[in-house]
């Protein structure tokens, strides 16, 4: 047989000796590894691979969404952890409150008053009306009469609006410093023209002006009746002829008038000493002595019980009273 030829094929019967029978066993081995593996493969086939940290229910699809967008959306918990601390630190110290404390800014068109009151609680404002404590300033004057009624329709307003109790304060102080002005400027003007009204008349009447002035009112209460005036009517009349808010014009009207009466020279408004007109205080007083004298008619009248002749008396009476005060008065 050809040498070559049996040299060529002899591999083909390799497999019969020791050594290719060995190589065989192992390819034996590697097999039943394989098998293996695919078994425990397909045993474990129908179970899910378990979900990440931050795929859990514990997570919003929004917040999870940031996440990814943050790139914090990591296998391990343990690297994003340090970056959440450092990041929520952070925006603490650049806010300097707390997350929890930010107060979320109105809403486009939202009102104020109802983003205030829904936020009441961090705004510190006061759940009723009544919750806001305000009282007079300081320099409110103690005899000054303070205004209760539109202090509770500021409550009502402040409340509505959502304004904060300090400023509600401040704007109570303002107002009532503006109030307080205007009622000093106007004491102060009436003192000037209260001035110059005393100064016009000492000018012309000298020492006499009290006189004048009494004249006047006494004028003052006799036109009064004649016009059948009450007592109050007649008191703003009388005010206008005081020393101290009188008006020189009308105090000289008046005195004209009530010369004039004690003159008899007003057709119809009296006649004489009738009228109980006087010049000074102790003719005043002496008018009414005489009027009250024990033997005149007043005291009979009164003694005897006499209804109409009170009736007919007493406007005289009353007449004469007030010339007396007229004189005691300011």
């Amino acid at each position: 047989m050809n040498r070559r030829f049996w040299l060529r094929f002899g591999p083909v019967w390799a497999p019969e000796d020791g050594g290719a029978a060995g190589g065989h066993a192992g390819g034996g081995g590697d097999d039943a590894a394989a098998a293996a593996a695919a078994a425990a493969a397909q045993a474990g086939a129908g179970d899910p691979p378990p979900a990440k940290w931050f795929e859990g229910d514990l997570l919003t699809a929004e917040e999870r969404t940031w996440l990814g967008a943050k790139g914090l959306n990591l296998d391990d918990p343990l690297q994003a952890i340090p970056k959440l601390v450092r990041g929520h630190r952070s925006a603490e110290q650049y806010m300097g409150k707390g997350v929890d404390r930010i107060i979320e800014r109105p809403a486009d068109g939202q009102a104020y008053a109802e983003w205030a009151r829904a936020n009441a609680a961090a705004l510190g404002l006061p759940e009723a009306a009544e919750g806001y404590q305000i009282a007079p300033p300081e320099s409110w004057p103690k005899d000054a009469q303070w205004d209760t009624e539109f202090e509770a329709e500021f409550r009502k307003v402040a409340f509505e609006e959502g304004l904060p109790p300090a400023a509600a304060n401040k704007l109570v102080g303002l107002y009532a410093e503006k109030v307080k002005g205007l009622a000093d400027a106007a004491e102060q003007g009436y003192a000037e023209a209260n001035s110059k009204m005393m100064g016009e008349l000492s000018r012309e009447y000298g020492d006499q002006v009290p006189v004048v002035i009494a004249r006047a009112k006494q004028g003052a209460q006799a036109i009064a009746e004649k016009a059948g005036l009450d007592a109050e009517a007649l008191t703003a009349v009388t005010s206008r002829l005081s020393r101290d808010m009188g008006d020189a014009q009308t105090i000289r009207f008046m005195a004209a008038i009530g010369e004039l009466m004690g003159e008899d020279s007003a057709i119809g408004l009296g006649k004489g000493a009738g009228t109980g007109l006087t010049s000074t205080r102790s003719q005043a007083e002496q008018a009414l002595a005489d009027f009250m004298k024990p033997d005149g008619e007043w005291a009979k009248a009164s003694m005897n019980r006499d209804p109409g002749a009170i009736a007919r008396l007493r406007p005289k009476f009353e007449q004469l009273t007030r010339a007396v005060a007229a004189f005691s008065g300011k």
